[in-house]
């Protein structure tokens, strides 16, 4: 999994940019699974709609927002048998984990 820290990113233009450009490097590399450290407020909105775009684009196959750890839904049972390591992370409202959907080879 890999980790992208947009605590620090102001503007909501940037912070989509930011978000958009992460993604495409992680699918580019192959990785199936990212975590978006987005913080609260309009940040965390912003993100979450954002994150909510790339699934409804194909560019993801789901997300799960950090308060939802632990609480055994199908989206959370599906990601932790798929990716062990989350069942170190501690449920936070600040993050959210997104499953990118492979690339399609041309």
């Amino acid at each position: 999994m890999e980790t992208r820290d947009l605590t620090d990113v102001r503007d909501v233009r940037s912070l989509e940019l930011e978000i958009e450009f992460f993604v495409a490097s992680a699918r580019s590399r192959d990785k199936a699974l990212v975590k978006l450290v987005h913080g609260e407020g309009r940040r965390a909105l912003v993100a979450r709609k954002t994150v909510r775009r790339m699934k409804n684009s194909g560019r993801a196959v789901c997300f799960l927002f950090g308060e939802e750890l632990g609480k055994d839904g199908a989206t959370e049972r599906y990601l932790s048998e798929r990716f062990p390591e989350l069942a170190w992370e501690a449920p936070s409202e600040n993050v959210t984990y997104l499953c990118l959907a492979p690339r399609t080879v041309q």
